[in-house]
């Protein structure tokens, strides 16, 4: 019995540290979205520019992420 807790709160454990990525992803994409606000009050496109691609790589790194754990959580997950 206590190999199965063990196993189960290493699932636990793993699910908490992909939502800790997927909230960093989104932290950084939220980071860049500050930045290029501050290029375009000063006017700077191609800067701007490049951290709004920056930003669109981190959200679909979030979205690759958020698909993951939605896929775990489907498998797993039973209709009522």
């Amino acid at each position: 019995m206590r190999e199965v807790e063990m196993s189960q709160e290493a699932v636990f454990e793993d699910i908490a540290k992909q939502y800790e990525e997927l909230a960093s992803e989104l932290e950084l994409a939220v980071a860049h979205c500050h930045t290029v606000a501050g290029h375009f009050r000063s006017r700077e496109l191609a800067r701007a520019g490049a951290h709004g691609y920056a930003i669109h790589g981190h959200m679909k790194k979030s979205e690759e992420l958020l698909n993951k754990l939605a896929k775990l959580h489907a498998e797993k997950a039973t209709p009522q």
